[in-house]
């Protein structure tokens, strides 16, 4: 049995303060919030931030440089794109960081269209 790792010990420590903090503000304490909220903290003290495009196949392709340029812009940061297999979107992506939702996805561009004609009927 290995020694636990002091590195360890106050990664663990941390987490456990943090949750004991959020379920105390009545916050959402799930180990996934609490996961993203570490993660977020720590791109924002490197200057980094993780972009996830979601698309209907998983990859991007040629849409990745626009994104990552367009956002590296946005906000100063360096931009490490994560991407997922969302197969409820008909074509295009939806693009996500921090709070940000940018959606350049075909079922929205349906969408709007629909509400757009509904209203000139």
């Amino acid at each position: 049995m290995s020694t636990p790792s002091p590195s360890l010990d106050l990664a663990r420590a941390a987490v456990a303060a943090l949750t004991e903090a959020l379920q105390n503000e009545g916050q959402n304490a799930s180990p996934a919030e609490v996961l993203r909220l570490i993660t977020q903290a720590a791109e924002e003290s490197a200057g980094t931030l993780t972009v996830t495009i979601a698309s209907p196949t998983g990859d991007a392709g040629s849409l990745i440089p626009a994104i990552t340029a367009s956002v590296e812009k946005k906000t100063g940061k360096k931009v490490h794109i994560k991407q997922v297999k969302d197969p409820s979107l008909i074509g295009g992506v939806m693009v996500s960081y921090g709070d940000e939702r940018i959606d350049l996805s075909v079922k929205r561009s349906l969408e709007d269209a629909e509400l757009l004609l509904s209203h000139h009927q």
